[in-house]
């Protein structure tokens, strides 16, 4: 059974990745460029019915598209070291830039010094943009270049972002653009072949798992992919289809396969071993989820806990969204532990408001995201993609349940009636819990 992919980025990649794709039957690409990362969305919210995954040509459009809560399956091509000794050959040989003064984002730093290291450079004259891709802003990365350039510090550029890169052009700045190689890109075309066969004979019953350093800047790259590749081969017991980049190792596996060899998650060696060969604190997150995005979705929130916990517990999350295990530092079940309190919580909540749980999930989610508790029916609206009426009919159950408290309202946009601010307290779940007990 064919696939149809929608391949979004700029046209160049785009062209490339449906070339490659051509050797896989199982995946019918269809070419969805953009002029910029900032018409992601509009690409994607055309053709979201024409497709059965989005593919794009980089994390920026990626991590794009994943912060709207889409359903359907998305991947993308991850940026190697290799990419970066491809961009500075060009620099130097067809800009004639000093490849001891040039400016690079997306790229850490550890991955520069090795490749520098390589080449028999100097990279201590070369400025590194520290900015996270998940605080990606193309005016930001734009500004860091010109201002260096200008400021005769460096002769040159190397960036992951297209629009950045014809910004730069078009200031003078010389300047190549970072690009996936060809083997990372067949890489996660066989990734997406693996994934569509296992989720033709698992029923669509998914482990996601997630694996990050917890100080990315003590990070060894040549040790993080040694470690990676080693993964990957011990994922082969598994079945699991296994992608990294510079700070992050995925693994995808059959939910039933995950359970046998976990003994229904009492144990992960896997784990265990893999802490021990990086002798450095992992934080990991396992989410389960009957589509790839709600696995993901609930391994990032995995993830996060491990983080917050400092990375002496790994945290199982399932697809109703439950907290059901935690896996101390060593792999092994924490008795002790269970996080089902709040999430029993939520779906009392549920039952009485006739809410989903993912949705009040997301919900909850959204305002932490926000850093704030006041939120609009717009806010919601955003961050769901649903219309104005579902997101008010949200919010008007929240607030028939005590959850969510009218605060006032925000200022008018245009001539538009202001909308209501509300307050959003989950806190109020436990009161409600109570009282349906």
């Amino acid at each position: 059974m064919s696939r149809t992919i929608g391949i979004i980025g700029p046209a160049d990649l785009v062209e490339r990745a449906m070339e490659l794709m051509k050797s896989y039957p199982r995946l019918s690409p269809l070419g969805l460029p953009y002029a910029t990362e900032q018409d992601t969305m509009a690409v994607v919210r055309e053709h979201v019915e024409a497709v059965d995954a989005f593919l794009f040509t980089g994390y920026v459009p990626y991590r794009l598209a994943r912060s709207q809560g889409l359903s359907k399956p998305l991947f993308y091509f991850s940026i190697a070291g290799a990419s970066l000794s491809k961009s500075l050959f060009h620099l130097h040989v067809y800009d004639r830039a000093d490849l001891s003064r040039v400016s690079i984002d997306t790229i850490s730093r550890g991955e520069v010094e090795e490749m520098y290291h390589e080449l028999g450079l100097d990279a201590s004259g070369v400025y590194i943009n520290r900015t996270p891709l998940e605080r990606f802003c193309a005016e930001d990365y734009f500004q860091f270049h010109l201002r260096l350039h200008q400021g005769g510090k460096t002769s040159g550029a190397v960036t992951s972002m297209n629009s950045v890169a014809e910004r730069l052009k078009g200031c003078g700045v010389p300047v190549q653009k970072l690009t996936p190689t060809p083997q990372g890109m067949r890489h996660t075309l066989r990734l997406m072949t693996t994934f569509f066969e296992g989720e033709e004979a698992r029923g669509k019953q998914l482990v996601y798992l997630l694996v990050q350093p917890l100080k990315p800047g003590e990070l060894d790259t040549e040790l993080w992919n040694d470690t990676a590749r080693w993964f990957e081969k011990e994922n082969k017991r598994l079945q699991a289809s296994v992608l990294w980049n510079s700070h992050e190792i995925i693994a995808l596996i059959d939910q039933r396969v995950f359970d046998r060899y976990t003994d229904r998650e009492q144990a992960i060696p896997l784990i265990q071993d893999l802490r021990k060969r990086v002798e450095m604190p992992l934080v990991v997150g396992i989410g389960m989820g009957d589509t790839m995005l709600d696995a993901e979705e609930n391994a990032r929130a995995s993830l996060k806990l491990s983080r917050q916990n400092g990375a002496k517990k790994t945290f199982i999350i399932n697809q109703n969204k439950e907290v059901v295990e935690a896996m101390t530092a060593d792999g092994i079940s924490d008795p002790s532990f269970r996080l089902m309190s709040t999430d029993a919580h939520l779906v009392r909540l549920a039952q009485r408001t006739n809410l989903s749980v993912k949705t009040l999930s997301k919900v909850k989610h959204i305002c932490a995201d926000s850093g704030t508790n006041v939120i609009s029916s717009k806010t919601i609206e955003d961050g769901l993609g649903i219309t104005l009426r579902s997101a008010n009919r949200i919010l008007t159950k929240l607030v028939e349940a005590g959850v969510a408290v009218p605060k006032g309202y925000e200022d008018p946009v245009g001539r538009g009636r202001p909308r209501v601010l509300y307050s959003i307290d989950f806190n109020q779940v436990q009161g409600l819990s109570r009282a349906m007990e």
